[in-house]
């Protein structure tokens, strides 16, 4: 781990300010700003488990967490979750559609599918777009995605 800073403020959009701790993992080519997030419990004195996003865009007022993923640029997804009490439910991830599953030549569609994986057993295509729903195009690592890179 390596440290960038630690801020308060609300994450999750209860109201409460949370505790964040910012670092960027040391070792990989790609895109890694990380998030540990602490929510604080509506006592105000105690702290949830601690929970880890990968470059993450917050959205309290929504609930909502979107980032990308891992990946080289142009060739990995994006996430959306969304915050339910001290846990966190998946919505949706997004990628650039393929010709077929072995070629990285990018078609000009967008899959919205319920997994990251394509390989997992509970993988699911939810829709097929023509372009990157407008919510993803002003979070932190869009041109990653995208394949601009930084």
């Amino acid at each position: 781990m390596t440290y960038v800073n630690d801020t308060i403020r609300d994450i999750n959009g209860d109201g409460l300010n949370d505790f964040v701790v910012n670092w960027y993992g040391a070792t990989g080519c790609c895109l890694k700003a990380f998030s540990d997030i602490y929510l604080l419990r509506q006592d105000k004195n105690t702290f949830s488990e601690s929970f880890e996003f990968i470059n993450p865009t917050f959205s309290p007022k929504e609930k909502i967490i979107r980032g990308v993923c891992y990946g080289h640029p142009g060739e990995t997804e994006m996430y959306k979750y969304k915050w339910k009490d001290e846990s966190i439910d998946t919505l949706e991830y997004i990628a650039f559609q393929t010709k077929d599953d072995k070629s990285s030549v990018k078609t000009k569609k967008i899959i919205i599918s319920n997994n990251g994986q394509e390989s997992s057993k509970k993988y699911r295509i939810i829709k097929i777009l023509n372009d990157v729903p407008n919510e993803y195009k002003k979070i932190d690592g869009y041109d990653w995605f995208i394949g601009k890179g930084y």
